[in-house]
């Protein structure tokens, strides 16, 4: 009997596990680690934790990977496989070496473009126009193994990171429900990552989400749909926070000063850039719910000729 283990806590990890249950994949145990903070806490829909009992698996919290219980504890459910998506943290050599095939990572890039933790952000904002998942069999070090499978994905038509990031997670799952019996028969080729080739993508933090208003709008509505969900795009105009929520892009050749508020209208607030005009459409001030730039007597904060700046 192949004992397989479950390994992630995310949107992408959870609509994965899913679908595997959906098909009558048997997963032993489902584990995931401890976070202060995340969207994908046991209380959201995603939540692999509420799925996982859905369908009477154990699941294990876990601190720190390296510590010996847990590496007891992963012993004694005598795993075949683990498979990991989107677990969030290093999975050390004593744990990699514990189940008989070994552990898959499946990793929403083609990799080795994008190794790291932030692979469909900055897909989005370079500008990509394909990613794709790839699944490897995992080494000590982050996203450096040797290859198994690869599937190309276009970016075109993903508006968010969300969008993204559910269209990457249903190519993963039937990937795995394709290759699940290659896999715990251990019928499959490895290639080597072109070392030639490695980009990667930066861990987020809140402060990659101000605007630099000296960026073109492209450029900046890139930053808004990689950012979507967190920590979403934000700028301040005097001591105001305020994060866009939705925007366009006005193509226009007359230069302003960056950041300038040159025009409010029904359509939205229309702000300067290196290059063309950002439409704001919907913003929100700090403490203060969304606003639609369609109800003018809202945007009153918002006066014309004065500037966004970047901290």
């Amino acid at each position: 009997m192949n004992n397989i283990i479950f390994a992630g806590f995310s949107i992408f990890s959870y609509i994965i596990l899913k679908n595997l249950l959906k098909n009558n994949i048997k997963i032993t145990a489902v584990i995931y680690p401890k976070k202060n903070n995340t969207i994908d806490n046991i209380d959201s829909k995603y939540s692999i934790i509420k799925l996982a009992t859905m369908y009477k698996i154990n699941t294990h919290q876990i601190e720190n990977l390296s510590d010996n219980n847990i590496v007891n504890l992963i012993k004694n459910l005598t795993p075949s496989l683990i498979i990991v998506a989107s677990y969030g943290n290093i999975f050390p050599s004593k744990i990699l070496e514990i189940p008989l095939i070994g552990c898959i990572n499946i990793h929403a890039s083609l990799l080795p473009k994008w190794r790291g933790a932030s692979p469909i952000q900055q897909a989005i904002l370079n500008n990509n126009k394909y990613t794709g998942i790839t699944i490897i069999i995992m080494n000590k070090n982050i996203d450096e193994g040797t290859l198994i499978y690869k599937k190309i994905c276009p970016i075109k038509y993903c508006n968010t990171n969300f969008q993204l990031n559910i269209k990457l997670a249903y190519i993963a799952s039937k990937m795995i429900l394709k290759n699940i019996n290659n896999l715990l028969n251990k019928n499959f080729t490895k290639f080597i990552q072109n070392t030639n080739l490695v980009s990667y993508a930066h861990k987020i933090k809140k402060f990659d989400g101000i605007i630099n208003w000296k960026n073109s709008a492209i450029k900046i509505t890139k930053q808004l749909q990689a950012y979507y969900n967190w920590p979403f795009i934000f700028t301040y105009l005097k001591k105001n926070y305020i994060q866009i929520i939705e925007a366009t892009i006005f193509i226009n050749s007359i230069l302003y000063k960056y950041g300038q508020i040159i025009k409010k209208h029904k359509n939205g607030i229309y702000i300067s850039t290196n290059k063309n005009i950002i439409i704001i459409k919907k913003y929100k001030i700090e403490g203060k719910k969304t606003i639609n730039t369609k109800i003018l007597n809202d945007t009153n904060k918002l006066i014309l000729g004065f500037f966004f700046i970047n901290t």
